[in-house]
């Protein structure tokens, strides 16, 4: 008889460690079915925010159509349904794909408001720059990068200004998470149910870890847990201490690394050309040998000056040769009886011009000219031509009182193309009118309408 009992508690417990056996496997196979739709689900919010730039709300728990649609569907700060689940529909998804393996909807958190993910560019860094000499903080309330392309990375993923969701793992917090997928496990405390009808699972017990995964991430903000499962002879609808829930979760920075939204290296800003460059004149009877007019003429009638910031300068001549007054301080032009000490001939009259050209590529906005007279004080009258590639672009004759007294800022300031206002020139040309004689003392060009 005890040989009987014996051997039938053997059976017994074979077929007891069996039953636990197969429990374990179905469940090992259920957690593995659950992993591997969360991680279809992060793939599916990798490929939103690589397309919008942003990531989507979660749906409607408890929509009873089912509808798995982002609540707002569409860039929202602030999200409608925060301690919703999976929206499939919106990711591109199958309806099975947002269930665990036990059947029941997965939550999904997702940090949003005024700096979070869901609005316009909110998980987009692309107008952000990894190299940037004059940083500025992230654009507004919602901190994003800006059209200037002056924020850094760091700036943008600064914890002072986009925090991001909480996950306490194995007892230690870790901040700035994206996103929380939660999977209420084998007990299902509090987990949303598919099909119509929106139906949800009784809560976990207040203080409980489980109860932490199913609340919306605010207010006040909420902590999120991962730890070891802890089911034995626990009651979840009870007991604070039963955890079976399943999370998974990835932070700001690796989800916009991983959706090839990071900050580019943008090329800087060019500064903005000098307002006024240097006076040519100077500039060109500095070199004692760009010309030589000491003794009866200078035989040129083309000059090229370089200059940092004008390019090249042409500075040519038409009716004579160019010339220089007796100090060597200023242009003008001699047909003939050039020699020293006769600035009447040296002079420029109104059948002689001197053209001024800026280097290939160079425009300027605004024109000054200096005057020296020959004796005394006199009103001349000039002739202004405006070119641009060669094509006449505005002209005008001004008068101007002058004297034998080198200037010491240009008598004629402003000159610009009379219409329309702005028209770009990179080339003047100066010429006495009726019976005016003078030399050029000062040439100015300007990026703006004022100059000098």
């Amino acid at each position: 008889m005890l040989a009987v009992m014996a051997g039938l508690l053997v059976v017994a417990a074979s077929a007891l460690a069996i039953r636990m056996a197969r429990q374990v496997e179905a469940r090992t196979d259920l957690v593995q079915l659950t992993q591997q739709r969360m991680q279809r689900i992060q793939a599916a919010l990798h490929a939103h925010v690589a397309s919008q730039g942003r990531l989507p709300c979660p749906a409607d728990g408890a929509d009873v159509q089912d509808r798995g649609l982002a609540a707002p569907n569409a860039a929202s700060p602030i999200c409608t349904n925060p301690d919703g689940t999976v929206p499939w529909v919106s990711l591109g998804l199958q309806a099975d794909d947002a269930l665990d393996g036990w059947g029941r909807k997965i939550s999904y958190r997702v940090y949003d408001g005024a700096s979070g993910l869901t609005q316009t560019d909110g998980a987009d860094m692309t107008a952000c720059d990894t190299v940037e000499p004059a940083p500025v903080p992230p654009a507004g309330t919602a901190f994003l990068c800006t059209a200037a392309h002056d924020v850094l990375p760091a700036a943008f993923l600064d914890p002072a200004w986009r925090p991001g969701l909480t996950v306490r793992v194995a007892g230690t917090p870790q901040t700035q998470m994206a996103w929380v997928l939660v999977s209420h496990g084998a007990s299902g405390m509090g987990a949303w149910l598919p099909g119509a009808g929106g139906a949800r699972m009784a809560l976990p017990t207040s203080g409980a870890d489980e109860r932490a995964n199913t609340q919306p991430p605010q207010p006040p903000p909420v902590v999120y847990v991962q730890r070891e499962e802890a089911t034995v002879d626990l009651d979840p609808a009870t007991d604070a201490a039963h955890y079976d829930d399943l999370l998974r979760f990835e932070t700001i920075a690796q989800l916009i690394q991983a959706a090839g939204r990071e900050a580019r290296d943008w090329p800087e800003t060019a500064p903005p050309p000098p307002p006024v460059t240097g006076d040519v004149i100077k500039k060109l009877l500095e070199d004692p040998g760009a010309i030589d007019t000491k003794g009866n003429g200078s035989g040129l009638t083309a000059i090229d000056l370089v200059t940092p910031d004008l390019g090249t300068v042409r500075i040519s001549s038409t009716g004579g040769e160019i010339s220089t007054d007796g100090p060597y301080k200023a242009l003008g032009v001699c047909s003939s009886g050039c020699g020293v000490g006769n600035n009447s001939n040296r002079a420029l009259d109104s059948s002689e011009s001197l053209s001024f050209r800026l280097g290939t590529g160079k425009t300027a906005q605004s024109f000054a000219l200096g005057l020296l007279g020959i004796s005394g004080t006199t009103t001349v009258a000039v002739s202004v031509t405006f070119r641009r590639n060669g094509v006449v672009v505005g002209s005008f004759t001004q008068s101007a009182p002058i004297n034998n007294t080198m200037p010491t800022t240009p008598q004629l300031a402003n000159l610009a193309p009379p219409t329309p206002p702005g028209t770009l020139f990179d080339e003047v040309v100066v010429q006495p009118a009726g019976s005016s004689r003078f030399f050029v003392a000062n040439v100015l060009f300007c990026q703006t309408s004022t100059c000098p």
